[in-house]
């Protein structure tokens, strides 16, 4: 345990020159997803204030970023099947000479196109997320056993009633709230329900953890800690 807080406290404070910073903002895989899919403005106006104020510090476990992936390709095959049936539908339209058939036909050659620069841009989602904002972003990839050892203990424990990869988040939320909690406000932002059974919340709190699901209440936090 004390290895992984070490190593979790070193990484944060390397990367913030040395100092502990006074805000650590930890998201998991639907914030990752609201900011690549740009369906929360909120989230997106919380990282530009982690990049205008270095005393702030957002990461995330790698289990949340290989997650996103996984949730953006699915996305994407979704959207190319409905895309798809689209094309079967709309070439049957086309073999009729009923009703206003033509400015149907010219307003489904529009949305097509449309359709395909949605899914191009989803796709590329991950990549602007990961890649473009990684000077505000720290993706965990350290080795961490410990948050492993944890994640199993809690998946397979009832009064938690977390798969796997939630006890995954959950476990490295924690450890960073052991390692630095108590001198740093350490945030947690989630839109996933499963974080909210009062087990975790007290367990998340005794180690100085904030939970927010809401992420213009937590916006609103940071704003006021930054004040």
């Amino acid at each position: 345990m004390d290895k992984t807080i070490r190593t979790i406290r070193k990484t944060i404070t390397e990367a913030k020159n040395g100092v502990v910073p006074a805000i650590v903002l930890v998201v998991d895989t639907n914030i990752l997803a609201d900011i690549g899919w740009g369906r929360d403005q909120n989230t997106i106006h919380l990282i530009e204030h982690a990049a205008k104020f270095p005393m702030m510090f957002v990461c995330c476990p790698r289990i949340c970023a290989i997650e996103f992936k996984m949730v953006t390709q699915t996305e994407v095959k979704s959207l190319k099947k409905f895309r798809e049936d689209f094309n079967k539908v709309f070439h049957e339209i086309k073999r009729y000479e009923i009703g206003n058939v033509d400015r149907i036909i010219e307003g489904f050659s529009t949305i097509k196109g449309y359709f395909d620069e949605l899914v191009e841009e989803l796709r590329q989602a991950p990549l602007y997320v990961l890649d473009k904002l990684s000077p505000v972003l720290y993706i965990f990839d350290d080795p961490l056993p410990v948050q492993h050892t944890m994640a199993y203990y809690v998946s397979n424990d009832p009064e938690y009633d977390l798969q796997y990869k939630d006890a995954l988040v959950f476990s490295f939320v924690k450890l960073v709230g052991n390692s630095i909690g108590h001198e740093s406000r350490v945030i947690f932002l989630t839109k996933d329900m499963d974080f909210n059974p009062e087990k975790i919340l007290k367990e998340l709190n005794e180690v100085g953890v904030e939970v927010y699901f809401n992420s213009g209440k937590c916006l609103q936090r940071v704003k006021d800690l930054l004040a």
